[in-house]
């Protein structure tokens, strides 16, 4: 069901925390039981009236957000960031790498790139969404409440859940 795979009917809002920021630390890109930058992104999500919050590094780059990493769909360009920039290196993160970077593959439409992205590269994206091993693909309905549509999200997981189920 593409209900499961993908939360169609729940777009998330999200909001940037600036608050603090994670370090861009080869540690990073392990899920740890120092779980404090999450629980205080939730928070200021809640406060925000938001479902996440979209963490940046030291840089004031993109990292990840509270619970999943992040992509970005521009100009049929999907980019998240690259695991140096402090993301978790998370399971469906690495499975829809290894998909996208197939030249003949099922998504062979989209380009794809691992690659910094900064806050107004997510205000200008076409499309953003998050992916968790736990809730699978994660559209997003706005970003500091600039909307975001999820039609080419919503296209990629049909045909994600039809090459993996």
């Amino acid at each position: 069901d593409i209900e499961l795979f993908c939360n169609i009917n729940t777009p998330q809002q999200l909001c940037i925390y600036r608050e603090n920021w994670k370090p861009a630390a080869p540690i990073s890109n392990y899920k740890t039981s120092n779980a404090l930058i999450y629980t205080l992104s939730m928070y200021f999500s809640l406060a925000n009236q938001c479902e996440q919050s979209v963490i940046l590094n030291q840089d004031g780059l993109i990292a990840e957000t509270s619970y999943c990493n992040i992509f970005v769909i521009k100009n049929k360009k999907i980019s998240t960031p690259p695991l140096h920039q402090g993301c978790v290196n998370g399971a469906f993160r690495m499975v829809l790498i290894d998909l996208l970077n197939q030249k003949n593959g099922i998504l062979s439409n989209y380009i794809f790139s691992e690659e910094p992205i900064k806050v107004e590269d997510l205000m200008e994206a076409d499309e953003i969404f998050m992916t968790s091993a736990v809730r699978g693909i994660v559209l997003c309905k706005s970003i500091d409440k600039i909307s975001k549509p999820n039609l080419q999200t919503t296209d990629l997981a049909l045909k994600l859940k039809k090459l993996l189920y």
